[in-house]
């Protein structure tokens, strides 16, 4: 994972399989699209358009991931990072919206921002000056606005229209729970329809464009599936406070990870960010001063318990490790 800079205090990082797509997307547009576009320009101006095209789709990307960042900050909702990855974009909340309202409103406001970013690309292109390029380029931005828009709003959890589908479900059934289960099961039925897709087009002679159908569709399914067990795991944890789990700190500080949860921060925060390290255990910080430790083998106690506090004798009946969190 690289650490690209910050966007009002949010990390915004890449993982590494985020620049083999770049590479792939700017030999792309080099290759085919521009020299299509525009056939008379050098084979320079099309790799150069080329990287500029890549640079403004990953820049609308990042762009639908912050406006749902900002949105839940608005909410009071603690964002940890914005994650570019192979397809595509996450903002990584540590808290779930308070709300179906709140549920609704940051799910949608990614396809918001994204169309409206269509709607600019193709209202520049139409009174830019006659430069073919320039046309070509706003052209490709508006299309692939309109594409990651469109692709967000199928109800494919942990999709924005999947997001936006819980929303509709917990505000009907009333529970949080039960609407997450439904959604992810939607998910998981939309990947494998994705993934049927492209296996038929791809029999149909379709194969790169089956292909990439088919690895959204794997996409989808998995993050669905992730996301649905995460749902039960955050359902457990986010009633406990780390206080009421945590243990003594062990006799070599040196055992526990750099970052630290307070004892008043839910046990689902110290699942999440347990999680994104190799650590065994986290320090337990309150006044500047270490009070104690959580670790994943109380954690585990902790799910295996029904969200209940685990104590050090309970058995764990359930290993739920081997997640990690996201949006």
């Amino acid at each position: 994972m690289i650490t690209l800079g910050r966007i009002r205090g949010i990390p915004v990082r890449a993982e590494r399989g985020w620049f083999v797509v770049f590479a792939v997307v700017t030999s792309s547009l080099a290759v085919v699209y521009f020299p299509r576009a525009v056939p008379a320009a050098p084979t320079l101006a099309h790799w150069a358009w080329g990287v500029g095209a890549a640079m403004l789709l990953f820049v609308s990307l990042l762009a639908h991931e912050l406006a749902h960042a900002l949105a839940a900050r608005s909410y009071g909702i603690r964002v940890e990072s914005i994650t570019l990855h192979l397809l595509g974009g996450v903002s990584q909340m540590v808290d779930e919206p308070p709300t179906p309202h709140a549920e609704l409103l940051i799910a949608a406001v990614g396809p918001l921002t994204s169309f409206a970013l269509a709607g600019a690309a193709v209202g520049a292109r139409v009174i830019a000056p006659g430069q073919d390029w320039t046309r070509a380029l706003l052209g490709y931005v508006g299309v692939a606005n309109v594409v990651i828009g469109t692709f967000n709003l199928l109800p494919g959890f942990p999709l924005d229209g999947g997001r936006i589908l819980r929303a509709l479900l917990w505000e009907w059934r009333g529970s949080f729970g039960w609407a997450t289960r439904m959604a992810s099961a939607t998910g998981r039925i939309c990947g494998l329809t994705l993934a049927g897709l492209g296996v038929a087009n791809a029999l149909g002679g379709e194969i790169v464009g089956g292909l990439w159908l088919v690895m959204l569709g794997i996409f989808v399914h998995q993050s669905a599936h992730a996301a649905g067990t995460l749902g039960e795991i955050r359902e457990r944890l986010a009633p406990l406070q780390v206080g009421q789990i945590m243990s003594a700190p062990p006799s070599a500080p040196a055992a526990l990870d750099s970052q630290s949860v307070g004892p008043h921060d839910s046990a689902w925060l110290a699942f999440t960010r347990l999680s994104a390290t190799s650590a065994d255990a986290m320090r337990v910080v309150e006044d500047g001063r270490v009070v104690g430790a959580v670790d994943r083998d109380g954690l585990k106690r902790s799910l295996a318990q029904g969200g209940r506090v685990a104590r050090p004798s309970d058995h764990a009946t359930r290993d739920a490790w081997g997640f990690t969190s996201g949006r």
